[in-house]
């Protein structure tokens, strides 16, 4: 197996024979002929980068679908001020002639450690109805395998194995914090809605080999999945309060907190509104500490503009390389006088 070509690494004028995931794909025509040539993003776990196929472009689109592992050959060339890569061959690989790890980023943090923590969250709940709906999840070795090493999301915030835990793991955190200063918020119930609600993205997103959605993410939404999820079990669940589960879905339903990004319902009850706050602020938190990370080597002062952000990010002024030593002065010879 070569030796894995990694985006963030290349540069212009170099060759490139490696591989990547499939993004972005489609034919262009072109302006000044007849035909088409195919355009593409290149990814793999430390970014992306555009490429296109000028000869042989709908013959070679015919060999791979969008999401899957490609084999390129080519050169990378600039072009207006970025990198592009201009391919002289592409196809699909097969399991086996790749290694996963290079296209899905991995938590930096203990996963162990973000388990336990999890599960000590659970364990502190004494509400018999709430304990026993975390357990109908939880107790199931292969859910929390699942959950634990599934991403938070396929971008935005935590869009790496572990994401997940590393998510919840916060928002438990946060929420333990907020209910030391606010004590009329119900604090098991908050809890529970912190390891459930984005309970729904076990479904939505898949990652092997890539953070994709599945046609079940796309169609319905982790929201709508989580939602009836947690329905289910509270169905097997025996005498479970009605207030209780419309308050335990309705934190699920409305963590977006806001019409305009996905919730169906605004936030109603003390919990839902902590727990859209709380979830919110980590998640915008650990995206701006995803960009600072990008650029940890970068000498800029500022980001380009982010579409999502809507604005650029302030890096800092790069800090000034240390001075060259100085040479010591000579020291006069004591005894020579």
């Amino acid at each position: 197996m070569a030796d894995k070509q990694y985006v963030e690494s290349l540069r212009a004028g170099e060759p490139l024979d490696s591989v990547f995931i499939a993004r972005n794909k489609r034919l262009v025509d072109f302006r000044n002929k007849s035909g088409q040539y195919l355009s593409i993003g290149l990814a793999d776990r430390t970014g992306q980068i555009d490429a296109r196929l000028w000869d042989g472009g709908p013959k070679a689109a015919e060999g791979f679908a969008e999401g899957d592992v490609v084999r390129v050959t080519g050169k990378v060339d600039a072009y207006r001020g970025s990198l592009q890569v201009v391919l002289t061959g592409i196809g699909p690989c097969k399991e086996g002639e790749y290694e996963p790890a290079d296209f899905v980023a991995r938590t930096d943090k203990d996963l162990d450690a973000l388990t336990k923590l999890l599960q000590g969250a659970i364990l502190s709940v004494e509400n018999e109805h709430l304990k026993a709906l975390l357990l109908a999840f939880f107790k199931s070795t292969s859910f929390l395998q699942r959950f634990v090493e599934s991403p938070a999301a396929k971008t935005i915030h935590h869009p790496f194995v572990g994401g997940m835990a590393e998510h919840i793991a916060s928002v438990i955190q946060l929420c333990e914090t907020l209910c030391k200063v606010h004590p009329r918020i119900d604090r098991e119930l908050l809890l529970t809605g912190a390891l459930l609600h984005d309970i729904g993205k076990l479904r939505e997103l898949d990652f092997a080999p890539a953070i994709e959605y599945t046609d079940e993410g796309e169609l319905l939404g982790h929201l709508v999945i989580g939602t009836m999820m947690v329905e289910e079990k509270i169905r097997d669940l025996s005498e479970f309060p009605e207030e209780l589960r419309l308050r335990v879905l309705h934190m699920i339903v409305s963590h977006h907190g806001e019409l305009e990004f996905g919730s169906p319902k605004t936030p109603a009850t003390l919990e839902a509104v902590a727990l859209n706050l709380v979830e919110n602020m980590d998640a915008k938190v650990q995206n701006f500490e995803q960009i600072l990370q990008q650029h940890d080597d970068s000498d800029r002062t500022w980001t380009d503009y982010n579409t999502l952000l809507k604005r650029r990010v302030f890096l800092g002024s790069p800090e000034p390389a240390p001075p060259e030593p100085k040479p010591a002065p000579e020291q006069p010879d004591l005894f020579s006088q």
